[in-house]
């Protein structure tokens, strides 16, 4: 006897097989870079969004054309694991689901898809101006490692020396004495020569060794996340988008009450510096393979 599978698990199975030949758009990996930016940084929520850009020049239409071109680009082949950013829109954005060998995701409804591409505009055009200009700076110093190492000698030779008390002595014998653990009382025998040597090794590695800052990406986290954004939407619409993209920077700036910063208007000129910074960093791994 043959039994025969429901239709929509049939249905499912085409609208898989589909969105995989499709040029489909995937908003996992944007999502969860602005999620991880805004949890670094500790952002407080905007007190603008689309509705306040929308009121300076140019804004509007350089909202409109970034979200035609992407649609046009993927129609309706978007997809997205579910993502708070995203849900608060409507309880039905997602569609149906679609799996793959890595993550289950959904596809957003139609009719929802300019909503969310909008979304995700808005909340990165947030997050770049929200994020400070500089990282903050890295609490350390080869100096600490240098006072760590003088601390360590210091308390070998106090253990050291105090070891050699009679008084330390039987003291610690009788307290390991009976069913002690012999080798917890060996260890502490060699505590001073443990730490002096812990002292000469940090000393040899200070002396012996030197960081190199790498700068592949800009020292500035808000122009690191506008070209991320940048590069995003190339990639989603098939062309650069500097022009449209810098005029709703400029738009977001105003509406946070901000100065805009010059770097908004020359994405292109930052964007080829950090290709070149990153051709440079990795040709001589390229040359060694």
């Amino acid at each position: 006897m043959t039994t025969e599978r429901p239709s929509h698990n049939k249905g499912s199975a085409k609208r898989s097989r589909h969105a995989k030949r499709a040029n489909s758009l995937v908003l996992d990996d944007f999502l969860g870079r602005i999620g991880r930016e805004r949890r670094q940084f500790h952002l407080s929520d905007p007190q603008f969004g689309l509705e306040e850009m929308g009121r300076y020049p140019r804004a509007r239409e350089a909202l409109e054309m970034l979200l035609q071109s992407t649609i046009n680009r993927h129609g309706s082949e978007i997809f997205s694991i579910p993502d708070s950013m995203l849900s608060d829109i409507s309880t039905d954005i997602y569609l149906e689901p679609f799996v793959t060998e890595f993550h289950p995701r959904e596809r957003i409804s139609p009719k929802w898809i300019s909503k969310a591409l909008a979304r995700l505009l808005e909340i990165s055009l947030q997050t770049v101006v929200q994020l400070p200009t500089r990282d903050p700076q890295l609490d350390y110093s080869p100096r600490k490692l240098r006072q760590l190492a003088v601390q360590l000698r210091k308390v070998s030779e106090e253990a050291s020396e105090l070891f050699q008390k009679k008084e330390v002595r039987d003291r610690l014998r009788a307290y390991f004495a009976g069913e002690k653990c012999e080798t917890d009382q060996a260890r502490l025998w060699q505590v001073a020569e443990e730490l002096r040597r812990a002292s000469e090794t940090l000393n040899t590695a200070i002396m012996h060794t030197k960081l190199v800052k790498t700068s592949i990406d800009s020292p500035n986290p808000q122009v690191r996340l506008a070209l991320y954004v940048a590069h995003w939407f190339e990639a989603s619409t098939g062309r650069k988008q500097y022009e449209p993209l810098g005029a709703l920077l400029a738009a977001a700036f105003t509406a946070a009450g901000k100065e805009t910063p010059k770097w908004v208007g020359r994405l292109a000129i930052e964007m080829h510096n950090q290709l070149r910074r990153r051709r440079r960093h990795f040709a001589p791994l390229a040359s060694k393979e």
